[in-house]
């Protein structure tokens, strides 16, 4: 069995599972501050709640104030410690693989069955292409929403032949808006400023996201407010265009609740709980 901490670590459900055979932790980066601290070394030790005596603990982090901490908790709690490193240091994706593959090496998954799993594995909404078609423009569904994602998500683009980027940006009124909007509006041609419409969560005002984003924007670029990010989503695909040689491309970014609501335009949750799968 595999459990995803939901928040954090230290006060984690997850610490229900007082004896688990391997904790990880992949990169950290600042998110939920308003929860697990200001900075990375109070992140970091939140994080590090999920330790467990006498297991063995992994990790991608490189940092060497937060492998300090790490290193310090786990010979309190006579835990053995692996860091794991990928060839392509920077890459999450990459680093990602290689932290499951040394897990799944340690608990004895052959490396016959890691090589197939991860050429297999599939993530929603993690620059997900959701559309592809001769003839349509290209869009891409991704719920990065913090400084490190989205420098990931732009390392991504830059891997793309493409005409004109149409971003669909929603931002969670609680995530560190300027530091996703300076990395994300200055590659758009044309930016739709939304909102998600999640009762439980609140989405900053897309007034206020445009306001924030003029220093950044291309003098060339357009933008427009849309309330509905389906009118968003809509709009942009009639502006967006296949050319010669390269298609337009629209980025639905800033949120996995943006990502995820117009993910059903594709893929509808009747066909997901029909089939009991998520892709089709």
């Amino acid at each position: 069995m595999v459990l995803e901490v939901g928040l954090g670590g230290r006060y984690d459900a997850t610490n229900a599972i007082e004896k688990p055979l391997v904790t990880a932790i992949t990169n950290i980066d600042y998110d939920h501050t308003e929860i697990l601290g200001k900075t990375l070394k109070k992140i970091g030790t939140d994080k590090a709640g999920i330790i467990k005596s006498r297991s063995v603990f992994f990790t991608t982090e490189r940092r060497p104030a937060l492998l300090k901490i790490f290193n310090e908790i786990c010979r309190e709690k006579r835990v053995l410690f692996y860091r794991v490193s990928s060839l392509s240091s920077g890459d999450y994706q990459e680093e990602n693989k290689a932290l499951a593959g040394a897990i799944s090496r340690y608990v004895g998954v052959s490396d016959a069955h890691i090589t197939e799993g991860i050429r297999n594995a599939r993530l929603m909404c993690r620059f997900e292409i959701i559309q592809n078609e001769k003839g349509k423009p290209l869009v891409i569904l991704d719920g990065a929403h913090n400084r490190s994602k989205i420098k990931t998500t732009i390392d991504n683009l830059k891997k793309l032949k493409f005409k004109k980027l149409y971003l669909i940006v929603g931002i969670s009124d609680n995530k560190d808006h300027i530091s996703i909007l300076k990395q994300l509006i200055p590659q758009a041609d044309h930016v739709f400023f939304t909102r998600f419409q999640i009762k439980d969560r609140k989405c900053a005002h897309p007034k206020d996201l445009l306001a924030k984003s003029r220093k950044y924007l291309k003098k060339s670029a357009k933008t427009e407010i849309c309330l509905d990010p389906e009118s968003a989503l809509l709009r942009a695909r009639s502006k967006a265009r296949t050319q010669s040689g390269a298609k337009d491309v629209i980025l639905v970014a800033g949120s996995f609740f943006l990502a995820g609501e117009l993910r059903k335009k594709w893929i509808s949750e009747e066909w997901v709980l029909e089939h009991r799968r998520a892709f089709v």
